[in-house]
Formats: structure tokens, sequence, C-alpha cells
């Protein structure tokens, strides 16, 4: 009788393929929509301009020979911010660092688990700030105010110039930058009415950048992350982390004083080892267990700073 195959080999892990669902950092949003400001301190102050000051013109006066000109001034406040640390953290024995096979490199395991997790919980501290009803200058609810864009006699592109005058008239900036969940995102790629726009002049399926055209947009940014939120150990409980919500905003990309935003994200700098994702990553050695500990660690305040310079709609789609 021959030796089979299993009989010639003893299986082994491989060393050049596994499987991890690592989620792709271009599906996170929150670095993205709102300006960072880095800050050193935990907690500040910062100056705010009285918008009605810019919006009158009640001190101009014809000029009349011998008399001064009408004197107006301006008025400051102030308000501030506090960021909150949050961190996590995953230990290695050293029993495993020395047990393990040449494919399960331990520390670059637990480092990119932190970061996603640390990913994560920005995302959902984005979406209970920014990305819900109460908070904002108008909210709009999808099927009571506005025929919902899944419905393809809706008209999205009137709601949005809708909102986009609101928040003209009453702010005199134009919004710049809408923000969808992935399945709005959907919606509106399949719109005919957006779809029509592109038929004389594309083969191409409906990208982001031709919604931003369609709508008239500098940006338009769609939010892919996911995320299970279930405990550890429960049965798996998926789903999108921004809904079927989206978010119309005047956002100053370049971050510059004098320069009204909807909102801001206030890092503080003084965190070590800090990625472009605003997540520092630390390691450090458990003397009393031999564990390498991988840490990660954030600290911001994410803030409304302009509720009348944001237009929200609930429920864009069925």
């Amino acid at each position: 009788m021959e030796p089979t195959p299993r009989d010639v080999h003893i299986d082994a892990a491989l060393t050049d393929f596994s499987i991890a669902y690592i989620q792709d950092a271009t599906n996170f949003v929150a670095d993205r929509v709102f300006p960072r400001v880095p800050v050193r301190h935990m907690t500040d102050k910062y100056w705010i301009f009285d918008k009605n000051d810019y919006r009158r013109d009640d001190a101009v006066k014809k000029r009349a020979q011998g008399q001064a000109a009408p004197r107006s001034g301006f008025r400051l406040s102030q308000d501030s911010y506090s960021a909150d640390s949050w961190w996590t953290e995953i230990p290695i024995s050293d029993l495993l660092t020395r047990n393990a096979d040449p494919a399960i490199q331990l520390d670059q395991i637990a480092t990119e688990v932190v970061t996603q997790r640390m990913l994560i919980r920005r995302e959902r501290l984005f979406a209970s700030e920014f990305f819900t009803t109460g908070v904002w200058g108008t909210d709009v609810v999808g099927g009571t105010d506005f025929t919902v864009w899944s419905d393809y006699a809706s008209d999205p592109q009137k709601n949005i110039d809708t909102a986009k005058e609101a928040i003209l008239v009453e702010t005199g900036r134009m919004p710049n930058k809408l923000t969808v969940g992935y399945k709005v995102h959907n919606a509106l790629k399949r719109h005919p009415s957006i779809k029509d726009l592109y038929k004389y002049t594309s083969a191409e399926s409906i990208t982001e950048a031709m919604i931003a055209n369609a709508l008239e947009l500098e940006e338009y940014i769609v939010a892919k992350a996911s995320y299970s939120s279930n405990q550890e150990g429960a049965a798996a409980v998926e789903g999108f982390i921004t809904g079927n919500n989206a978010l119309l905003t005047v956002s100053d990309n370049a971050q510059s004083i004098m320069q009204p935003s909807a909102g801001a994200v206030f890092d503080w700098s003084e965190l070590n080892g800090v990625s472009n994702f605003g997540v520092g990553i630390d390691q450090y050695y458990d003397q009393k267990t031999k564990d390498d500990i991988i840490r990660g660690e954030f600290a911001f305040d994410m803030k409304v700073t302009g509720a009348d310079l944001g237009y929200f709609f609930s429920g864009a789609i069925a």
C-alpha cells in the first residue's frame, strides 16, 4: 500500500497568507469632514466674533458735510473645548512571543487591532456628536420633510439647494461639503436625476467626484466604516456607524483664523507617537507579568462650532 499525501506531509501554518478583517483607513471620515486643530493643552478657550456684526449695514450712512462718519463696533465672546483622553491596550505574553510561528508577528498584529478599535471609537464619537439630530441649525426628516432619496420620484438636488439657501441666507457662507452614509451614497449614484446629467458625457459608473459636481459642492464624502456593537463573546451585531443620514456643512479645510467652520476637532498634540490618524501608539514592558503591552491613545474634543453652518438630513433613504 502506497503512502498518502497526508502521510508524507505534516500540516503547518502558511508564512505568506492569513486572514485579517482590517478596514481600509479611507472608510473612516472623522478626520476629513472638519478641520483638526492641534492644541497644546487639554482645555482652553477660543474667540467667537458676533455674526450679526458682520451682517448689518445700519452704521453706513450717506456722508454729509461737516458731520463725522457714524460709528459702530464689533462684539466678542468665548467658548471652550475639553479634550478627553481615550485609550486601550493589548498584552502579549513572552510565552506567546517565543512560541509563535513566523507568520504571526504579534507586535504588528496587536498594533493593528488597537488602531482599528481606536478608529472605530473615534468614528462612533464623530457620529454621536455630528451625525445626529438636535445639534445643527436645521434638521429635516426623510419621508416627513422631504421625499427619501431611495425613492426615484425624489429630487435630491433640489433638497441640497434648499439646504444651501438656508445656510447661505443666514450666514453668508456657501456650504461646500456633503457627508453621507454608505447606503445613502448607493442611492444617490443610482438616482435618475444624477445619472441623467452624465448620460451623454460618460459611460462610466457614477463616482463620488461626479456626484460632488452634480450637487455643485467642493467635496462629497462617503462614510463607509462599520463595526460590531456586541460585547466580546456575544454574537456579532454588524452595522454602519453613520447610518442612513447626510450632513451638509460649511467646513474650513484650511483651519484658518477668521474663517467659520461648522465643526472642529481639537486634537491634543502632546501625546507621543501620534499617527496621521491622530492615534498615539506606544509599547512598554510589564516586568511583573512579563508582557509586552501595545497601547493606543487619543485625546480630542469634537465640537460643533457653528450650528447655523450645518443642515442635517435624518433618514435620507428608506
